[in-house]
């Protein structure tokens, strides 16, 4: 099973490596400003934006700041806890807002719907990682899935104990 180095893992994990990513590959994306301390923070005065931490997930570490208000209780809230170097400040765009929900029994009925080419998958013929129906190919990827699935702090420290190294 191929799998990318934890390098390259971290940088797209991170919203602040992904958005240097966009940048360099000239893709668009809302306007950025990479904010390193809660002073500077304080001083942004033009709303709507949309405030981010570099690491968090399910819209967990995002704020929408539409006053000082709002900005003043996003710090209050980040104030004492880890953040990482760098919060993110983005134009705020038109459009809906989604938010990333599931379960682990959502993760694996999606995944049984893209092995078994039901529902959207229907039809499909691509793969996303070449993988044969072999013992030694089927055997430490499941293994490696269900892993993760009870221990989901397993696919930080996986990557860099040579799971998937190359």
């Amino acid at each position: 099973m191929a799998l990318p180095t934890f390098e390259s893992y971290e940088r797209v994990h991170s919203k602040t490596g992904f958005s240097e990513i966009l940048s360099e590959l000239g893709l668009p994306q809302p306007e950025t400003a990479f904010i390193t301390n809660l002073a500077e923070l304080r001083k942004i005065d033009r709303f709507p934006f949309v405030l981010k931490t570099a690491i968090g997930t399910a819209s967990r570490g995002t704020w929408m700041i539409h006053n000082e208000a709002e900005l003043e209780e996003a710090v209050i809230e980040i104030e004492g806890k880890p953040f990482g170097d760098v919060l993110l400040v983005q134009e705020a765009i038109d459009g809906p807002i989604e938010h990333a929900h599931g379960s682990r029994l959502d993760l694996l009925s999606e995944c049984w719907r893209l092995a078994s080419h039901s529902g959207p998958y229907a039809g499909s013929h691509e793969e996303l990682t070449p993988l044969r129906w072999d013992w030694p190919s089927i055997v430490p990827t499941i293994f490696g899935a269900l892993w993760s699935l009870a221990n989901p702090g397993a696919a930080h420290t996986m990557p860099k104990t040579a799971w998937g190294a190359h």
